[in-house]
């Protein structure tokens, strides 16, 4: 889904001057430039005396919730895992918890300091595509190997995304809110909704006493192209963990499979050779169960009209109406695609079981 522009947050160069002082920073030349990020939060790029910073400031999640990203950071640094590491602005001391030496505060919403990196995305096809991918499978396979019973000494339940937590959030909105004539395309997704839902927990529900064969762990879940930093064709960061949470690691496969196998926006199939590459080079690294492989196809749809539920439920609270929210969502058409009848949705099986595209 792509990013909305952020909303207007009134910051002034003294705020940013400010902010720098809890790091022990007073450039005397200072440039600030508002990047693009998702519409809640607010992230600066900062030229602060040759030093260049991100500013990063989460609009929506709490504090304790920051500091469940900072300590799965913080867990990933030590085993030199290539992300960001944010920069501390306190020396810790016995008995304090090590996340508040990173967890700051602009404009009153927690905010952290990241050093710049110098890089580019995968999203601008300086990247080739295969070796893209290969790149961030393997990553996001380490991820799953390093967090494996990982328990984090903070909570993470009102950030972070899942597929099941989307369409629940899309249904609640929806039934509180004042639904204008027709909208008939919203209801007709929030059926889809229902019934996805339905069917992804009852397809789940042999296996939750059964971890070995759906196991869970920490999830990215965000995987896609403009999250993966690239330096001389290798990867050297996999960035922005807000949709990151605890959960199936099958949902992190399914994210990558349906943003990887998109090659342009307005594509209403997933490409079937990416899908199977995408899935090929995950199992190099961590083969996947029966049950896993059994479910992919399910969680790979369920993921598709979450990711339109998350689009949908941001139009509506600009004001659109449902009917238009719903008909300018590319995602809910590649979802409707894949899994609006029985065969399209076998077809997408058979697709995710080819091993060599």
């Amino acid at each position: 889904m792509a990013a909305r522009n952020p909303p207007t947050v009134a910051w002034t160069i003294d705020d940013v001057r400010a902010f720098l002082g809890l790091y022990g920073r007073a450039p005397e030349r200072l440039a600030v430039e508002q990047l693009e990020s998702w519409w809640c939060n607010t992230v600066l790029r900062l030229e602060a005396d040759g030093e260049r910073l991100v500013l990063r400031r989460y609009g929506l999640t709490p504090p304790e919730e920051v500091r469940w990203e900072l300590a799965l950071l913080g867990h990933l640094r030590t085993h030199q895992f290539p992300t960001i590491a944010p920069l501390a602005h306190v020396q810790t001391r016995d008995g304090t918890d090590e996340t508040d030496a990173y967890l700051a505060e602009f404009l009153g919403s927690p905010a952290i300091l990241y050093p710049y990196v110098e890089g580019h995305n995968a999203c601008d096809g300086r990247v080739e595509r295969g070796r893209g991918i290969a790149q961030t499978a393997t990553v996001v396979a380490r991820l799953h190997g390093l967090t494996e019973g990982l328990a984090l000494p903070h909570p993470r339940v009102r950030s972070g995304t899942d597929s099941l937590r989307l369409l629940r959030e899309l249904q609640e909105y929806a039934a509180h809110r004042v639904v204008p004539p027709p909208d008939s395309a919203l209801r007709e997704m929030l059926r889809q909704g229902d019934a996805t839902m339905q069917q992804l927990t009852a397809r789940i529900e042999p296996y939750i006493a059964r971890p070995h064969d759906l196991p869970r762990g920490i999830v990215h879940h965000d995987a896609h192209c403009a999250n993966v930093l690239f330096r001389d064709d290798r990867l050297v960061a996999l960035i922005d963990f807000d949709d990151a949470c605890e959960g199936f690691l099958l949902a992190d496969l399914s994210a990558m499979v349906a943003n990887w196998a998109v090659t342009s926006q307005g594509q209403t199939a997933l490409n079937h050779d990416w899908a199977a590459v995408v899935v090929r080079e995950y199992e190099r690294h961590r083969p996947l169960t029966a049950a896993e492989r059994d479910l992919l196809p399910d969680f790979v749809a369920a993921f598709l009209l979450a990711d339109a539920a998350a689009y949908v439920r941001d139009r509506l609270e600009q004001d659109a109406d449902g009917d238009t929210a719903v008909h300018e969502c590319h995602v809910y058409r590649r979802f409707l695609h894949h899994a609006g009848d029985g065969e399209r949705l076998r077809e997408l099986r058979r697709m995710l079981s080819r091993r060599d595209p």
